[in-house]
């Protein structure tokens, strides 16, 4: 049984009232409740992170970037999140829960109650909780409530669903997809060998095989200019200063790509101010990107019987086009719009110093498939799987 059917049983017996949401979008809503939207994610050790290269601040940072996501995905504003734990007896729990504090700050989430419990393995459960932006939370990002949502801001049509995928709409993602997957790749070496020289060698041996397949030299948010060099050494990346000491000397060796790509798997980034930009200048379906594009793409297209025909990837050196596919946790947001309100979008991201969402297809009605010239691209990436 894999994740969507045990979701499909979780709200068998749950008949949402008119103009809520349940189970099924990133987030529920709940219109009884003043219009709340209500999400919960679970990071779990040696499943999500590994113990030994995870500090208190990036497990804290992953599980709540991870979790405030799925609200980004729904175009809502976080105020409050809950916080479970699941911690060995012998784990120093108060470094965690500064962290905990900390990472809640930087997102503007005050953080209100939670459960803890004696576990063999780390588990952090974080609900979220939100809602509609308001007209000062649009003002502060440069835009004005339309008139549709002003006049009736809970209607249903106003939701950014992953079945509101409608026909000749275009495709874009708001950044580079399979960064997470290759940062992955080099956890799990950081976390199998531990000694840092071995690890040198190590990724020496993994950045030679993962030399580029692509033309493109196009680096993610165009941080820093590419090392062709397979590694040389650096001064410690301030991205890293609060992680472990282990990734703190490793990063040294790393190229910029590797560097950006362990960055994206240690620390999520939640688009926020992008979700509620995309939703007011109205988009329609929208996801965040947890288990891979090839999912999101193939779940727009399942949930809405529309096709999508995929006419470009964007390209990074490095990575591979199974990895931009299939590659999960990177938590950027698909999205549809019409291609009359590109221009408008573009001018919000420009307005409020945001990379402008990449364009990627558009949607096709003659097909409920996703494909990419003639390659039908399957639903494939990261799947909790049940008997």
């Amino acid at each position: 049984m894999d994740e969507k059917t045990v979701l499909k049983r979780l709200k068998e017996n749950s008949v949402a009232p008119k103009g809520s949401l349940y189970a099924g979008d990133d987030a529920a809503f709940l219109k009884d409740l003043n219009g709340t939207y209500i999400t919960t994610d679970t990071t779990v050790e040696n499943v999500h992170f590994f113990r030994n290269i995870f500090s208190n601040y990036d497990l804290a940072y992953r599980a709540i970037g991870t979790a405030l996501s799925d609200l980004a995905a729904m175009g809502a504003v976080p105020k409050y999140i809950l916080v479970a734990l699941g911690l060995p007896t012998d784990f120093k729990i108060s470094g965690l829960l500064n962290e905990i504090a900390e990472v809640a700050k930087n997102f503007n989430v005050v953080s209100v109650g939670g459960d803890i419990s004696n576990s063999t393995h780390i588990f952090v459960n974080v609900t979220c909780i939100g809602v509609d932006a308001s007209a000062s939370d649009l003002k502060l990002l440069n835009q004005k409530r339309s008139k549709q949502v002003k006049d009736n801001p809970n209607k249903s049509d106003n939701f950014n669903l992953r079945r509101a995928l409608k026909p000749g709409q275009l495709i874009f993602v708001t950044g580079q997809c399979g960064l997470s997957q290759k940062g992955f790749e080099i956890a799990k070496i950081l976390h199998e060998c531990e000694n840092p020289e071995v690890c040198v060698e190590m990724l020496r041996k993994f950045s030679k095989n993962q030399e580029t397949r692509s033309t493109s030299k196009k680096l993610i948010d165009n941080e820093h200019q590419h090392n062709t060099s397979i590694l040389q050494t650096s001064r410690v990346d301030l991205r890293f200063k609060k992680s472990c000491a282990l990734v703190k000397e490793a990063a040294r060796y790393m190229t910029s790509l590797e560097k950006d790509c362990l960055n994206r798997y240690l620390k999520p980034k939640p688009r926020l101010k992008e979700g509620i930009l995309i939703r007011a200048a109205g988009a329609t379906a929208m996801t965040d990107i947890s288990d891979s594009l090839a999912i999101s793409l193939n779940d727009f297209a399942s949930d809405s019987q529309i096709g999508i025909a995929i006419e470009a990837l964007p390209e990074t050196y490095g990575l591979t086009i199974d990895q931009t596919l299939y590659g999960g946790e990177d938590f950027e947001l698909l999205f549809s719009i019409d291609e009359d309100k590109v221009n408008a979008l573009l001018s919000l991201f420009e307005r409020n110093s945001l990379r402008a969402p990449i364009y990627i297809g558009r949607s096709d009605s003659k097909s409920r498939t996703v494909r990419m010239r003639s390659r039908t691209i399957k639903s494939r990436g990261y799947d909790h799987k049940f008997k």
